[in-house]
């Protein structure tokens, strides 16, 4: 009986290792750390000045944020296909629906030396779709890190509505530049759970 209990031990001790190591086992990080919860930031980013929410299947990441950004209070959901899952640095190609909830009374500051006027404009609100291309750095302590960059599409033809005076040229096309969609920038900071 004493041997039988040995034996069993001894496969139990020589085993134990091959269990507790991940390499051996060749689990991908993002198995393990299924979700990431960081600060994300940018231009015509997700989130826009807010929190993201990523959860991680096998190839596939999926985002949720929500944040304070040029268009109002921003809300966003989005899908990346991971290059390289199993490996601390990822090559992404993701593609995101974002809405933001508009702004109401946004007023221009004049500048006689720049020659801008006095005007008064609300952002309705505003419907994107976003694609991008990015990495992603997931380390197995958890330090979770991405930045990508694409294009903001907006949905619908106009977003802003001149309410008093009238932009000049230059003036409008800053207008659509800024609440408009266009170039994608952003980065997110955080942590893998």
């Amino acid at each position: 009986m004493l041997k039988k209990l040995m034996l069993i031990f001894v496969v139990c001790a020589m085993t134990f290792p091959v269990f507790g190591n991940d390499d051996v086992q060749n689990i991908s990080i993002r198995d393990k750390k299924a979700v990431a919860l960081s600060f994300n930031t940018g231009w015509n980013s997700l989130s826009g000045f807010g929190p993201m929410f990523s959860m991680y299947m096998p190839y596939l990441a999926i985002d949720g944020g929500t944040g304070f950004s040029m268009v109002g209070l921003k809300k966003a959901l989005r899908g990346r296909l991971l290059f390289r899952p199993s490996k601390t640095v990822s090559p992404f190609l993701g593609l995101g629906f974002i809405h933001g909830g508009g702004l109401n009374a946004v007023e221009s500051t004049p500048d006689a030396k720049a020659q801008t006027t006095l005007y008064i404009y609300d952002v309705k609100p505003s419907s994107y779709i976003q694609a991008t291309l990015g990495f992603e750095v997931m380390t197995k302590g958890g330090f979770f890190f991405l930045m990508s960059s694409g294009y903001a599409h907006l949905l619908q033809e106009d977003n802003v509505n001149i309410i008093y005076g009238s932009p000049t040229v230059i003036e409008q096309a800053a207008l659509e530049t800024v609440h408009g969609g266009g170039f994608v920038f952003e980065l997110s900071l955080g942590f893998a759970i």
